[in-house]
């Protein structure tokens, strides 16, 4: 049955607050829950109708760009999610000098290159050379494998540049592999010290010229030998073309044959002249006087001498020049008669001719030489030396002409009771000054014109002052010539310019003149004895050696001068006492026990002499000449040798 329909008032909703029921503050007491669906059934709440809502279709332009979005979106993630598994390892497909080292860690990598190449790291190369071998360390070489910029490459692979180059890299490994080379850092100056100091020590061989043996009258022959010599720069090349392919061949050494400078062919020719210079002797003739060079001496003489010319290097062989001359120098010295200039004596105001001189003979050592060559290659082996004759400067023709027309000064002095040994040697020096031509204008050297005073001039040993002591020498007494000399000079009146005093007093210079008027000279040491020929003309000094009587004379001859020479003085000073103390010298060519005194105490003084030059009575020079004789002790040479 249809329920009665309820009235409008009840269904009408309120529309104001006039119409709606009054509500007061009251206190809600809980209704229990059964009461509450008591009053929900029986006062149900009206229903509304539900609206009816208008779909709206989707805009068909934006799926296109939706679905662009959404892949991007999709790929984004991919990349990030395929970016997070390779980072911080290489890409697959990558390999370094044939190694895969796809997928691991620089360290890996690493690891997996040395497994490999380590070996090559420390012996790259095997050198050979017949049958040895030279098994170098990188480190020797200056070989380093760069497995760091390797592996940096092999990182950068996909892993740099823009996110589109890293991308397309990546795809292209997804295609096929990529290969990187395995760097390697050669020090080349290694490498070449290595070639030059180990390997070409042992390698070069210096060539053996083939020689010329000659001893005594045989002459044989030593082949040649060929050397060798590293090709360092060409094994350089090779070496490293090697190293760049990791060849594990060895690498042969490049080696320069040397062939010898003077090979066999080249010696025949000087074996065949050695044998023909010592065929036989070879005689040398001068009048009747002959001299022979034996096969023996000849063998001796022999030089082997390296030419080169457009033939190349040869060897010949000659005689040692230098001994041939040696050799035609004492046969010189055994013919040389020196040119005697005439010699002269002022008697009555006039020069007398006493000795008209005689020419000199020289032989032509040069021509001589020239001849020795020639003839120890020829049948003909006998020399006929030749010589020159040389006039005197000074004869009885010249005498005008040189300015000479009287004594310009003389000098004297004694030497009586000298041992034998100083009367030779006295004689010796003034034979060879006698007849000394002194230009004008030119010095006067005593040693320079005495020359060498040696045994091969006929001097002899005897006793000189040396060094301050009286000792052997050759030559002992030569000063008893010099101190002649200067006195001649110095009452001509000439420029002294060197003279030195003897370093003590000595009996036999004060027997005829004043202390100060000695002048010693020594050859070893300068110490010499020089004047000024200072006139117009040329002066001669000569010598008058009177052995009987102990007199020596030396005359210089020229031009006269005008003016006197007169000696001032000596003039003394500084007194010193002789020592008191004697000294010993231990003398180990003398027997134990021998005693020798060899100088006698002398007291120390200075001595000064003026020469004063005269013209018309009138002073025009005055020169000083002083000596300073040390204080000297008796001095004894103690034998302490062999009794």
């Amino acid at each position: 049955m249809a329920e009665p329909a309820r009235e409008r008032k009840d269904t009408k909703p309120l529309s104001s607050k006039a119409d709606a029921p009054r509500r007061f503050t009251t206190w809600v007491e809980e209704e229990p829950a059964f009461e509450a669906e008591r009053m929900a059934k029986d006062h149900p709440r009206p229903r509304r109708k539900p609206r009816t809502r208008r779909k709206r279709a989707f805009p068909r332009w934006l799926i296109a760009p939706a679905a662009i979005v959404g892949l991007v979106v999709l790929l984004f993630a991919v990349g990030l999610y395929l970016e997070s598994r390779v980072r911080g390892h290489i890409l697959e497909n990558v390999y370094i000098a044939d190694v895969d080292v796809g997928g691991l860690t620089p360290e890996d990598a690493k690891a997996q290159l040395r497994l490999q190449y380590q070996p090559f790291q420390d012996y790259p190369v095997a050198l050979t050379y017949d049958d040895r071998i030279w098994r170098p360390r990188g480190s020797e070489i200056g070989l380093q494998v760069d497995w760091t910029y390797a592996i940096s490459e092999a990182m950068a692979i996909g892993h740099t540049g823009t996110l589109p180059q890293r991308w397309w890299q990546r795809y292209t490994l997804w295609n096929g592999r990529h290969d990187i080379l395995l760097p390697l850092r050669q020090d080349d100056n290694r490498l070449r010290a290595y070639l030059e100091n180990q390997v070409a020590f042992d390698i070069d061989v210096l060539p053996l010229d083939a020689a010329l043996v000659i001893e005594g009258q045989q002459v044989s022959t030593r082949p040649g030998r060929e050397g060798r010599s590293l090709e360092v720069i060409p094994t350089m090349r090779s070496i490293k073309e090697s190293l760049l392919v990791f060849s594990p061949d060895p690498v042969p050494l490049t080696v320069h044959t040397v062939p010898p400078a003077i090979d066999d062919d080249a010696i025949q020719s000087a074996r065949e002249t050695a044998t023909r210079m010592l065929a036989g002797p070879v005689t040398l003739r001068l009048d009747d006087r002959t001299w022979t060079l034996d096969v023996e001496q000849i063998g001796q003489l022999l030089e082997i001498e390296h030419r080169e010319d457009e033939r190349g290097k040869r060897i010949a062989v000659v005689l040692d020049q230098d001994a041939i001359r040696q050799f035609l120098d004492e046969i010189a010295g055994d013919v040389r008669v020196l040119p005697r200039n005439a010699h002269f004596r002022f008697v009555e105001d006039h020069l007398e001719i006493t000795d008209e001189g005689a020419p000199g003979v020289e032989l032509q050592v040069d021509r001589g030489i020239a001849q020795v060559n020639e003839a120890v290659l020829s049948d003909q082996r006998e020399v006929l030396l030749s010589v020159d004759v040389t006039q005197p400067k000074i004869n009885p023709d010249t005498v005008d002409e040189l300015g000479i027309r009287g004594v310009v000064g003389v000098g004297h002095s004694y030497f009586g009771g000298s041992a034998a040994y100083r009367l030779h040697n006295i004689v010796t020096a003034a034979r060879i000054l006698d007849g000394t031509l002194i230009p004008p204008g030119e010095t006067f050297s005593f040693i320079g014109s005495v020359g060498a005073i040696d045994e091969s001039d006929g001097f002899v040993t005897g006793y000189s002052i040396v060094g301050g002591r009286t000792v052997l020498s050759v030559g002992g007494g030569v000063c008893q010539v010099s101190t002649t000399v200067y006195r001649a000079a110095f009452w001509a009146g000439l420029p002294i310019t060197e003279r030195h005093a003897h370093n003590f007093r000595i009996s036999w210079y004060t027997v005829d003149a004043p202390l100060g008027m000695d002048a010693t000279i020594f050859t070893e040491t300068g110490t010499d004895l020089r004047f000024l020929n200072n006139t117009s003309g040329y002066m001669i000094l000569q010598f008058e050696v009177l052995t009987e009587t102990g007199d020596l004379y030396a005359y210089l001859y020229g031009t006269p001068p005008d003016y006197e020479v007169v000696l001032d003085g000596p003039y003394f000073s500084n007194w010193t006492p002789a020592p008191t103390d004697p000294i010993y010298v231990d003398n180990p060519n003398l027997p134990a026990g021998y005693l020798r005194q060899t100088d006698y105490a002398q007291g120390g003084v200075d001595s000064t002499i003026y020469r004063i030059i005269l013209i018309n009575g009138e002073e025009v020079s005055r020169d000083t000449f002083f000596s300073n004789y040390q204080a000297w002790p008796n001095i004894y040479e103690r034998g302490t040798g062999a009794p």
